[in-house]
């Protein structure tokens, strides 16, 4: 273990799109669970047994809250490997030539390995990150996934409207809903979805446990052989994980959402009234009312450097997704909204969460005001 100290005293956290602190209740859960109630969920005897009942409990729970029925839930362990579940193992099983996404999607969707015969096709986002449900009309039989919400920028798709081209034209429809559930309520019928993914580190669960949706009916291949989760996600299930998951839904209480969207628009207001020349990424209405992707104008420095003076101050932000940290390469969303390199290196995102106070936010913007007037 490191031996580095880090002081979690005062600290500031606006890097919730990258993962959430685990709840509370979830934390207590994982310790029980630790301690008395480890063994092989696939065991015959007592205890195996109850480990299985745990995971099924949780099953339901989730499907619960998705309107879904729990036979239609599939434990993964990432949203990542949900993902290459849903796209591989449809296109792997049933005869489609084409797989539709768009040009600003998660990484394990964008850059899956395409199989043989099967050719990938992007649609485009406007200037805002929105995309035009229209752009979809002109596929066929084909597998459309959009993500419902961006977790750079923070946009939203209208996934219903989509849902009902993309079934006009006989297509199945996935959407990766990570950044958009631990938000806004979910009902996967009312909004006409063959399958989601969505994983528990981004709603105050632990990492190592993420959830598949497959509306019934709907076919896949195996994304790694075993007998777990129906024959589709091999490998000995994390009772811990997938209980504290079931957990973490529980909990969500979307209330917390108007709270949030009141300390988003206090953010703006600050950073404007303090005379920080700036503009948003995205659009300014359509987005999670947590995300506030900005680009600083007059910055003088790269992100990079801004983030490691503000965490300095035992502040943390980000450039972007943290799936792309640390490669260097300017952000491929950031890219598509039509950003040029220059706006892309002083551009930042700060994502609030349910801890964050006003008080966070007014240490921040001026901690960043000097910042920037120190470095000009």
């Amino acid at each position: 273990m490191s031996k580095r100290r880090i002081n979690v005293q005062n600290r500031i956290y606006l890097d919730n799109a990258a993962t959430t602190k685990p709840k509370k209740e979830v934390i207590e859960l994982a310790i029980s669970l630790l301690k008395e109630h480890w063994e092989n969920p696939n065991s015959i005897y007592s205890f195996g047994k109850f480990s299985r009942e745990i995971i099924e409990d949780s099953r339901k729970t989730i499907a619960n809250k998705i309107n879904a029925n729990p036979e239609e839930i599939i434990f993964c362990p990432s949203a990542s490997a949900a993902n290459s579940l849903a796209i591989l193992g449809y296109l792997r099983k049933n005869r489609v030539e084409c797989f539709v996404t768009s040009n600003i999607e998660h990484d394990s969707i964008l850059n899956i390995e395409m199989p043989l015969h099967v050719k990938r096709e992007l649609v485009e986002c406007n200037t805002e990150g929105i995309i035009s449900p229209t752009l979809l009309n002109k596929y066929k039989n084909s597998l459309v996934s959009i993500g419902a919400a961006n977790s750079e920028i923070g946009t939203i798709q209208d996934l219903k409207l989509m849902s009902v081209i993309v079934h006009k034209n006989n297509c199945v429809f996935h959407s990766d809903l990570t950044q958009y559930i631990p938000y806004y309520p979910v009902d996967v019928k009312e909004i006409g979805l063959d399958m989601a993914t969505f994983s528990a580190h981004k709603l105050g669960g632990l990492r190592g446990c993420a959830v598949l949706y497959v509306k019934k009916g709907i076919d896949l291949s195996p994304l790694i052989a075993g007998h777990q989760e129906k024959g589709l996600m091999g490998g000995t299930e994390n009772t811990i994980a997938i209980a504290c998951m079931g957990k973490a839904m529980e909990l969500l209480n979307y209330e917390n959402t108007i709270n949030l969207t009141h300390l988003s628009v206090y953010l703006f207001d600050c950073l404007d009234n303090c005379g920080i020349n700036f503009h948003f990424n995205g659009d300014f209405c359509d987005r999670l009312a947590n995300n506030t992707n900005i680009c600083i104008n007059d910055l003088k420095i790269d992100n990079q450097q801004l983030i490691s003076l503000l965490d300095l101050e035992n502040i943390q932000v980000s450039a972007g997704s943290a799936c792309n940290a640390g490669t260097n390469k300017p952000s491929r969303v950031l890219k598509a909204i039509g950003l040029s390199d220059d706006e892309v290196n002083k551009s930042i995102r700060i994502t609030i969460g349910n801890e964050t106070t006003y008080e966070d936010i007014d240490r921040f913007v001026q901690i960043l005001k000097n910042i920037i007037e120190m470095n000009k």
